[in-house]
């Protein structure tokens, strides 16, 4: 896909998508185009000029039509709260392991002295 891009970092990150792109130009020492890092969106047509209608997302490289909306509901508070004791456990499991040094953020923040205990 790069030699198809005409080698160029930044004809191939619109053709792929930063996120898959980015990968492969890093592996081979190859600059990540400033372009590509603060777009919302590119334009683009097959033959590679602009059309309003072809506007691709820079990051998956997939039409900003074509990507679905997350439009459901806001979590709430027992649902976040489920989450975090998932990753509380997590971290723990990770811990035990003995593998990776990991320290829960709770665990740090006791040790920091930015937790505090109230009545």
């Amino acid at each position: 896909m790069f030699e198809l891009s005409d080698k160029d970092p930044t004809k191939f990150v619109q053709n792929l998508g930063y996120g898959f792109a980015a990968g492969f130009l890093t592996s081979h020492n190859i600059r990540v185009p400033q372009t590509a890092l603060g777009r919302s969106g590119t334009r683009r047509s097959k033959n590679g000029g602009s059309s309003e209608n072809d506007v691709f997302n820079p990051i998956t490289g997939q039409r900003l039509d074509t990507e679905s909306i997350d439009a459901g509901p806001e979590m709430t508070e027992a649902e976040k709260e489920r989450e975090a004791e998932k990753l509380f456990v997590l971290f723990e499991r990770l811990k035990a392991t003995g593998v990776i040094d990991v320290k829960n953020p709770v665990e740090q923040a006791i040790d920091d002295g930015r937790f505090e205990e109230l009545d």
